[in-house]
This record gives structure tokens, C-alpha cells and sequence, in this order.
């Protein structure tokens, strides 16, 4: 029974060890770009907390300018009614 001899072609094993580096890259860059998304919701979501809270101070002042006017309205009602203006 012959012997076969195994041959190792150069070419094909650099071609092969090419395929697996470019795998693993592609697999980093699909993984830092995972995280660069995770990282822009999680900056999204902070954003529009912020964005809800000066939403919410506003909507507090707005109330306060509100009801001043409204007190002052009262104040200068009683004093057209009683003619001290």
C-alpha cells in the first residue's frame, strides 16, 4: 500500500488565515458598532429626560405667571367695583 504524502500548499494556508483575521475584524467591528448604538440610545434617552425637565420647569412657571395674573385680576376687579381706581 503506497504511502500518500501530505502536501501543505502555501498559497491556500495564507488564503485560509486571511479569511479567519478578516472574520474576527468584521466581528470586532460588528461589536464596537453594537456598542456605538447602545451608546447613542443611552445618549438619546438622556437628552429627552433633560429636554422633559426644562419642559416641566417651564410648564411650572407658566402656571405661577398664571395664577398671578389671575390674583391680580381678582384684586383690580374688587378695586373697579369698590371705584378706588
Amino acid at each position: 500500500m503506497p504511502r500518500t504524502k501530505l502536501v501543505c500548499d502555501l498559497p491556500v494556508l495564507c488564503w485560509c488565515v486571511r479569511r479567519a483575521l478578516f472574520a474576527l475584524r468584521c466581528g470586532d467591528c460588528v461589536g464596537h458598532s453594537l456598542c456605538a448604538g447602545e451608546y447613542i440610545d443611552d445618549t438619546e434617552d438622556l437628552i429627552n429626560i433633560q429636554l422633559d425637565y426644562s419642559r416641566n420647569k417651564l410648564i411650572r412657571f407658566e402656571l405661577l405667571l398664571t395664577t398671578g395674573t389671575f390674583a391680580l385680576t381678582f384684586f383690580n376687579m374688587v378695586r373697579a367695583w369698590l371705584g378706588v381706581a
